[in-house]
This record gives C-alpha cells, structure tokens and sequence, in this order.
C-alpha cells in the first residue's frame, strides 16, 4: 500500500498518477476543504503524530510514503522522516516547480524564515508592506505589523480564514482577498494598495511565485521571499507526474501493471546535455552509467542513465541505451549516440545550437512534415528539448555555438519495420516524443501518429485518403485504388473518430473508410474507439441487424452463438450477407458522417481472407 500525504495542487497531481494503477491506496489531508474523485484510493483526514502515522502505516503495510505536502509543512515533513527511518518505508517527495530567479535577482530578498523577514524589513524601513504569504503567516509576523500599521494581507475569502484573523487580533480594514493567479491580478491588488514592498514565501509555480515576482517588476518593488524548508536527502524528489510515476515503478514495480518509457527525443537530449555538461567541466569524466537531469517539454525533470565514451575540451560523445517500458517499441534497447561538439561561432551564424542527424538518422524526402525535404528527422520537440536543455548551461553564445550529432548505428534497420519509409523518411528512425515520455501502449501517441500520417497523405494526395485497419485491410484496398499515392492509406488501429475529425480538419474531400466486420459491428453501436478494452461483442446487436437485414430465422439464432464477428460468412448466405453489410454499413454511417461535414465519406466492409 502507498499513502500520499497531500491537500495541494501536487497532492491532486499524485492522486491522478496513481489512479492508474491497480492497487488501492490511502490520501490523507488535514482537513476535509479538498475534495477528491476517487476509484482505487481511499480518502482518510486529520493530521497524525509520529505515533498515530507508525500506527497506521504498519496496520496497513506501507510500503512507499509519497509526500505532496506544502513546501512549509514542516511538522509533517520531521513527521514523514521520522516514520520513514523507524520503519525503513522509502519516501518520494512530490516537490514544485521553482522559477529561474535570473531576472527578478535586483527585485529579491531572501529570508532565512519569518523572523529574518521582520528584521530585514525593520532595517529597511520598509513602511507600507502586501504581505502574500497566507494567513496562517500573520502571527509569524506580529512583530514587524505591530509597529507598522500600514502592512496589508491577503487571504482566502472564507469564514475560517478570516476567524484566524479576528482571533489574532489583525485588523479586518487590513485584508485584501485572493481573486486570482495571473499577472494582470497581481498588479490590480498592488495599485489598490500602493506597498512600498512586497513579502512572500518560495511557493513554487504552483503558488503563483513567478505572477508576484513579474507584478513585482513591472511595478519596481522590492519582494522579500521567505526560503521553502531544507528537506531530508533521503527524500527521493519529483516534480511532475512522469518522475512520480518513474519512482513508483522502480519502487513498488507491482503497483502498475505496465511501465513507462522515454522517448527517442528524451535519450537524444539527455546524451546532448551529458556530453556538454562534461566539456563544460559540471560533470566529472566518469566513463560508466550516469543519471542525468533532464527537463521535460512540460518543465518538470526526470532521470535518465547515460554514458560517457569519450570527451575532451571541445567535444565529448554519450551514449543513451533507449527504455522503452511495456510499449511494444521497435526502439526498445537500441543504442541512440550523441556528439557535441563546442566550436567558435561561424561568421554570420545566427544559431547557437545546430542540431543534426548521422549514421541511421532517417532524412525527409516527402512534403507534409514539419522538416523541410532533405533534413534529418528530428521532430521540432526533442530539438526544442535540447536547446532548452542546453541554453541553461553558462556557455559564451557570443563567442561560441554548439554542434550537436545524434546516430543510431541499428536505425536503418530498425526504420524498415517502421511506418518511416511510407512517410518517405529513408535511410532510419526519427527521433520523435512529445512529452518525452512513452505511455504503455499509448493511445496518445498512436493518435499524434495518425494526425501525422494525414498531413503527409495531404501534402501528396490532398483529395482521396484511404482509412484501414491493419496491414489486411490496407492490401486489400490498394487493390481497389491502384492510382492513389501510398501516402493516402492510412491505418487507424482503433481511433477511427480521431482518424475522420483529422479528415475533416484538413477538409478532405473523399475519405474511404475500410473497416474489417468486427470494428464495424463496434462502429455501428457507435463506439469511435473499437479498442477491445473499451468494447466488446454485443451478440444481441449482431442479431438485431441480421433481423432488419431480412435474415432466416436460424441463421439469426446461430449468431447469438459466435466467437468471432467474421464467422457471420459461415453462417449466412452471400445474399444475407450482402444485405447485413447494406444494414450495418448505414448504422456505421449515422455515427460517422458528422464527423465529417464537408467531405464524401464512404465505407466499405472487408470480407475476411478464407471465406465458406
């Protein structure tokens, strides 16, 4: 069993990462304010000593604390060590995400706590102070609003905010409420208060930390952040919900049925940032497995092992093994090689990092892509993953650019099992991801491949595409559109209501519709997603078209048998058969054709291989 401790935004994020599981597990909040949907966890409230968390962890066996506390919870975080070393239960702390202070570094001052706040104020003789470091702050600073009659609050617009307030004597002329997040909210409290400086805690993202410091700037105000608690180093840190989930697989692997991965775009920037830190000198020349930082396109960091081969002053070589999790993945295991190279900056050269492909990189030879015709097949997210990684490096840009090869020495054999060459991507892989993350058999990333396929079938047959299932059906359907360029046929697997909403976006004039008997049972029933997991065989629907179809009676009663859909050859007659597919190709069409509003749609059922 896992228990998280939370009642914050990562506590809602924790939750959602381990719903999809298999496992039960326990939430626990201080109070009943935050309400949770809940399927697998069990939500349990009240605060708990050491004694009573011991207690309960050993009653119902434990085995991962996951701490999604406030970063200022420090009672709670002594507490979570204390049982985490009584009872050797690994804990993995659920932190935020903290903003580059580069720009607001004139702006801040830092304080040790609150008592180092009122003292730092006092001496600056700050006069008129917006305190935006929540209720439960006002006694901390008694000291400093006592003599300073002119410092403001704001807090929660609740009953049970404002009784702290009134039960430690603050005046109520005082308090301003909390509307927002953004910016532009910010700046509207500070011009109906006029401070001469602003106090806050390191709340992270999350607590609106960079909205205040960016009020802050535009407004010129000084901001004094109180410093987030130094937390135990036994704490395990995440950020995000892939690294939550990354440390709950390698903790309590049982817990998911299947793990993730990380992608081709992952490994090419965690090898391009090893390589660089390495030059750079922040990483020591150890040429074994190395855990590398690396930060994802949605800002939080994961750890990913990388290798040194070789470095010198001005250019190093990593290798990234590619994980790919339970997702059946032709790249699983493939060695991905990156050399960066720190050159001086070409004359006239506007980019700083010049990213490129190698040995068993693909190279576009089609329209229809984000990369132009002739480079190498990187995807525009892992180069932005590697220039965001890399730009954080304290490099000269103005003397120096940054060469940065991926290779894959299996990838041209690895890309002809690949849907590559039908993209017109010759020669290997592509170096792809979105989230730098790979689901299980993820339905996300299946769905971006078909959103691709149809751009490329536009940019080379824009009027025709040619919707199949499967590798089957396409074969036969080739047959009936000899003329139709390759890229027009395009398999959907089970997403043909995301398959025909990209049809329409790209308002494409004719779209075939080549659907095997089993999907189109499932289609008719109006299942988009004919995922066996999602639905299954409705032998009374089946039996129901048979009967509209004018079917005899027998042959009606002999379907409420069947295992499989195709089996409806054996047991109806070639006229039958004609008329159940006339039946259920309508049906099919009254959940398909407003997907479509602008184009032709026309569906066509695929008898099997071996019929009677």
């Amino acid at each position: 069993m896992i228990l998280v401790l939370g009642g914050t935004t990562e506590g809602r994020m924790a939750v959602q990462v381990l719903e999809e599981g298999n496992h039960p597990f326990f939430y626990s909040t201080r109070d009943t304010t935050q309400s949770v949907d809940l399927h697998h966890g069990k939500h349990i409230t009240g605060g708990m000593t050491v004694e009573q968390m011991s207690l309960f962890c050993q009653e119902h066996a434990i085995r991962l604390l996951v701490d999604a506390a406030h970063p200022f919870a420090r009672q709670l975080h002594e507490n979570v060590y204390i049982v985490s070393q009584r009872m050797d239960i690994p804990v993995v702390r659920v932190e935020r995400i903290y903003p580059d202070y580069t720009s607001y570094t004139h702006l801040i001052h830092w304080c040790s706590d609150y008592e180092d706040a009122c003292r730092q104020l006092q001496v600056d003789d700050r006069y008129c102070l917006l305190a935006l470091s929540g209720v439960q702050t006002i006694a901390k600073l008694r000291s400093y609003w006592e003599t300073h009659p002119q410092t403001w609050f704001r807090i929660l617009n609740r009953d049970v905010s404002r009784q702290v307030v009134q039960n430690i004597g603050f005046p109520m002329n005082r308090i301003c409420y909390y509307k927002g997040k953004t910016v532009k909210d910010e700046l509207q409290l500070i011009q109906h208060v006029c401070p001469d400086a602003i106090l806050t805690k390191e709340s992270g993202e999350s607590g609106g930390l960079v909205s205040k410091l960016e009020a802050a700037k535009v407004s010129n105000l000084p901001v004094y952040i109180v410093k987030r608690p130094v937390l135990p180093s036994s704490f395990l840190a995440v950020n995000g919900p892939h690294g939550l989930r990354r440390q709950i697989e390698n903790l309590f692997p049982e817990f998911y049925t299947l793990h993730t991965g990380v992608t081709t775009g992952t490994c090419a920037a965690t090898g391009a940032l090893c390589a660089l830190q390495t030059i750079l000198g922040k990483r020591s020349h150890v040429y074994t497995l190395q855990s590398v930082g690396i930060i994802l396109p949605n800002r939080e960091t994961i750890y990913v092992n990388a290798q040194l081969l070789s470095c010198n002053d001005q250019s190093a070589q990593v290798e990234v093994i590619k994980r790919s999790g339970d997702d059946p993945d032709t790249t699983q295991g493939i060695q991905i090689l990156v050399t960066v190279n720190l050159v001086e900056r070409k004359l006239g050269s506007k980019e700083d990092i010049i990213i490129d492909g190698g040995i068993g990189i693909g190279r576009v030879t089609l329209p229809g892509l984000d990369i132009p015709i002739g480079e190498a097949a990187i995807n525009a997210v892992p180069k932005q993953m590697i220039r965001d990684n890399l730009h954080d490096l304290l490099v000269d840009w103005t003397k120096y650019q940054v060469e940065v090869l991926i290779e894959v020495p299996v990838g041209k054999e690895v890309a002809s099992r690949t849907f590559n060459p039908k993209l017109g991507i010759v020669g290997g892989i592509s170096i792809v991801g979105t989230s730098g993350i790979i689901r299980p058999f993820s339905s996300e990333a299946y769905v971006a491949s078909i959103k691709r396929y149809i751009e490329v079938a536009v940019a080379n047959e824009p009027n025709h595409v040619v919707l199949n299932s499967g590798a089957k059906s396409e074969k036969k359907l080739h047959v009936l559109y000899p003329q139709l360029h390759p890229t027009a046929f395009i398999q959907y697997g089970n997403y043909i209501g995301e398959a025909l909403r990209f049809c329409a976006t790209h308002k494409i004039a004719q779209v075939t519709l080549g659907v095997m008997i089993g999907k189109a049972v499932k289609l008719a029933e109006g299942y988009l997603d004919t995922h066996s997991h999602k639905v299954t065989k409705n032998h009374a629907f089946m039996q129901q078209i048979a009967e509209e179809a004018g079917c005899d009676s027998s042959h009606i009663e002999s379907i409420g048998q069947i295992n499989m859909a195709r089996e409806l050859w054996d047991i109806l007659s070639d006229e039958e058969m004609k008329r159940y597919n006339q039946v259920l190709s309508t049906y099919c069409h009254q959940y398909c054709d407003p997907l479509l509003p602008e184009g032709e749609l026309e569906i066509i059922i695929i008898a099997p291989s071996v019929r009677k």
